[in-house]
């Protein structure tokens, strides 16, 4: 499996989808005027606001570009990861440390596992004009490949050439 699969697509859908979940969260556990709940809740406002803003099919505005949202999603990932520790919220219970904890996670793998060329794997190569049955092979592609031209298989000097050497040309008459 190619190690950067998910492209600047799938992370915008995913973006979006997060910071909604983000948003509901704490309802849905009932941490809503505590401190997790709150930074739950910035944490999808913000995922939200900068998914908008950034360069790639699904942003609104287009100003950020694609490795700086990655970049804003690390940090992200790393501070949500360490907010348990940070906040305090470990002497709180599990219902308001694990949810951050597993935010980041969620976000940390996410974002190592996004292309930063935006492309995902394989995407690059499949959409090139240039690619070789062997690239497209290797990236996965699902690209049906057409069958050569028979008239650009023999130029017109391969039978002539083919007898010089004593070859025998393809197609050709086999008792000739």
């Amino acid at each position: 499996m190619p190690s950067r699969p998910i492209s600047s697509r799938v992370h915008g859908i995913l973006d979006y989808a997060v910071g909604a979940k983000l948003l509901v969260l704490p309802s849905l556990l009932g941490t809503g005027g505590t401190r997790s709940g709150r930074l739950l809740r910035a944490a999808g406002a913000g995922h939200i606001a900068y998914a908008a803003l950034t360069k790639y099919e699904l942003g609104v505005a287009k100003v950020l570009p694609f490795r700086a949202h990655l970049a804003i999603d690390a940090a992200s990932a790393g501070g949500m990861l360490a907010a348990p520790w940070l906040l305090g919220l470990r002497s709180e219970g599990a219902r308001q440390w694990l949810p951050p904890l597993l935010v980041g996670l969620n976000n940390a793998v996410v974002t190592a596992l996004t292309d930063p060329t935006g492309a995902g794997a394989g995407a690059d190569v499949a959409d090139s004009a240039a690619a070789s049955p062997t690239d497209l092979a290797k990236a996965g592609a699902d690209v049906p490949l057409s069958k050569p031209d028979p008239a650009k298989a023999v130029m017109p000097e391969g039978a002539e050439a083919n007898d010089e050497i004593g070859a025998r040309t393809i197609g050709g008459d086999p008792a000739a």
